[in-house]
C-alpha cells in the first residue's frame, strides 16, 4: 500500500481532508495572520503568481525574507513540480523530518492548528470519506480550498450526525456536486449551522432528515419558538459555581455555538446549561 496521501497512487484507508489526493490540497488556514473573512478565491491570478515565486525563490527566503508580516507568507507556495498542491514549504513533512516555520514568526501558531472541519472529516469511516470527498472530484486546491466554492467546506460544520444522515439517505450512493448542492444547499442557504446544527442533529437522531428536508420553514418557525421560550431561562440569576465560557464546559461544539450565537450566551455555569439543554430536548420531542 502507497502510505504517501500526496501521492496520486495514494490508497489508504483512511483520507486526509488537507491532502485527500495528489491532485488537490487545502491551504484554507493559512497564512496564519490572514483576514478570519479570506477565501483562496480571492485575487487569484496574483496567489497563483506568489505561489510560484515563493517556491522558486524559497532557498533564498530562508536567508533573507524573515518574519511575516501583512497578510501573505513567504512560506505558502506549489509543493510540487506540477503546480497542484498548495501548503507550507517550510513544514516539516517538506524538509526531511525539520520544521523550519520558525522561520516566519508564526511555528507555534501554525503547528497548532487544525480546522474543525478537518477534525470532523477525520471522524467519518472511510466510507462516509469516500462520499463527500467525491463532491470535489474535479476541483482544483483553490476551488478545494474555498469555503464559498466547495460544498464540502459548507456541510462539515454541521457535524457528524448531519454528515451520516446524508449520507445513509443517499444509501451512500456517489453524487455530483450540483447533484449535492440542488438537494443538500437548503443547509447553508435557509439555515445557519452556528445556530442550527444542534436542533436539526437532534430532530434527525428522531425523526429523520427528511423532516427537515420536506418542511425547512416549519423548523424555522419551531427554532424562532424555542429561542423566545428561552430568553427569559437564560437571564435568570446563577447561583453557587462561577460562570464560565461555554466552550469550555463539557458539551457538544455544535450546542456551545447555538449557545453563543443563537441565544448570546457566552459564560454560564454547567447547571444553567444543563436546564436549557433539558428544556430544549424537550420541546425537540414535542416537535411534529
Amino acid at each position: 500500500m502507497n502510505d504517501n496521501p500526496r501521492d496520486p497512487g495514494y490508497t489508504g484507508r483512511f483520507s486526509s481532508l488537507c491532502f485527500p489526493d495528489g491532485e488537490k490540497s487545502c491551504f484554507c488556514c493559512c497564512p496564519p495572520i490572514r483576514e478570519p473573512e479570506a477565501d483562496s478565491l480571492d485575487l487569484l491570478a496574483e496567489k497563483i503568481q506568489l505561489f510560484r515565486l515563493n517556491r522558486g525563490n524559497l532557498s533564498k527566503n530562508r536567508q533573507d525574507a524573515g518574519e511575516i508580516h501583512g497578510e501573505s507568507c513567504w512560506g505558502l507556495g506549489f509543493l510540487d513540480p506540477r503546480k497542484k498542491l498548495v501548503g507550507c514549504l517550510l513544514h516539516p513533512c517538506q524538509n526531511q523530518g525539520i520544521d523550519q516555520r520558525n522561520l516566519t514568526g508564526y511555528r507555534s501558531k501554525c503547528a497548532g492548528t487544525l480546522c474543525q472541519e478537518a477534525i470532523t472529516f477525520s471522524r467519518l469511516n472511510p466510507a462516509r470519506q469516500r462520499f463527500y470527498l467525491g463532491l470535489t472530484n474535479g476541483m482544483d486546491s483553490f476551488h478545494y480550498s474555498s469555503r464559498r466554492a466547495n460544498p464540502l467546506m459548507k456541510i462539515l460544520p454541521w457535524g457528524v450526525s448531519v454528515l451520516t444522515a446524508i449520507f445513509l439517505l443517499d444509501q451512500g450512493k456517489a453524487l455530483t456536486r450540483m447533484e449535492f448542492i440542488n438537494r443538500y444547499g437548503f443547509f447553508w442557504h435557509e439555515l445557519d449551522c452556528r445556530l442550527d446544527s444542534w436542533l436539526v442533529g437532534e430532530i434527525i437522531k428522531r425523526r429523520g432528515l427528511e423532516e427537515i428536508m420536506t418542511l425547512p420553514q416549519k423548523y424555522l418557525a419551531f427554532r424562532q419558538q424555542l429561542f423566545r421560550r428561552l430568553q427569559p431561562e437564560k437571564t435568570q440569576p446563577a447561583a453557587g459555581s462561577p460562570a464560565v465560557p461555554v466552550h469550555q464546559l463539557s458539551i457538544p461544539l455544535e450546542l456551545s455555538r447555538l449557545l453563543k450565537f443563537g441565544l448570546n450566551l457566552w459564560e454560564a455555569t454547567a447547571a444553567e446549561i444543563g436546564l436549557l439543554q433539558a428544556i430544549m430536548l424537550e420541546e425537540i420531542d414535542q416537535f411534529n
